[in-house]
């Protein structure tokens, strides 16, 4: 009995060992594999591209043990805004083991028609058309060398909640049990995918949207 009773009692404490306590999931966004400045040059297969402005939502943020989930956030909805570094960082505290990052790109139908227009939701935050058109899942502007457009400025307002133009998309990532779970989002993984000098102003739901917000879940990876 007693052995049986030590033997529990390490086990439990290799346990606590090798398991962390989340406090926060940081998003990181880079070009390149360095961190993106607004207004800074980035020279991408021939084209040099500025990023003036980049905002997004993430909802149903999930963490999983194998196939089990383990906590589901309270939060309806984060906005991660490039020109606001502290929301970046989103707290989420955990206690236990878990080996997936789970979470969707952009706002789902249900939120988009429950009438909830405060807090990141409020539309004075830029990310909101109408009610018809919904939200603004992910907005990136800038300038590309390669862009018709005047001044080379280009826009990407993506979303659409109504089928056959939903742009929401969920991304799942491998992550290690540590403090703070790190999430690149490379830019140039995205703009690798789409060719500036015929999509550089989507502004509305439509075929333009779905295909941006299908190549968006490819741009997130965890740090190494």
């Amino acid at each position: 009995m007693l052995r049986f009773v030590i033997i529990l009692f390490l086990l439990m404490i290799d346990e606590n060992l090798h398991s962390q306590d989340l406090s926060s999931v940081d998003f990181k966004i880079t070009c390149q594999s360095e961190d993106v400045l607004p207004g800074q040059n980035y020279v991408i297969e021939g084209d040099t591209l500025i990023f003036d402005k980049l905002k997004f939502y993430i909802t149903h943020l999930e963490l999983f043990d194998n196939d089990s989930l383990v906590l589901r956030s309270d939060e309806k909805a984060y906005l991660l805004d490039m020109s606001d570094a502290s929301s970046l960082r989103i707290p989420l505290q955990f206690e236990g083991k878990f080996n997936l990052l789970r979470f969707t790109i952009g706002i789902d139908s249900l939120l988009n028609v429950s009438g909830v227009l405060d807090g990141v939701l409020d539309p004075t935050k830029g990310m909101y058309w109408t009610w018809q058109s919904g939200y603004i899942n992910f907005k990136l502007e800038g300038r590309s060398s390669n862009c018709p457009a005047r001044r080379h400025k280009f826009n990407w307002h993506i979303g659409g909640y109504l089928t056959p133009y939903q742009t929401q998309r969920e991304v799942s990532l491998d992550v290690k049990e540590d403090s703070n779970i790190c999430v690149v989002l490379a830019l140039d993984e995205l703009v690798r995918r789409i060719d500036l000098t015929n999509t550089y102003q989507v502004m509305s739901p439509g075929e333009p949207a779905v295909k941006i917000a299908d190549d968006l879940v490819h741009m997130f990876k965890t740090c190494r």
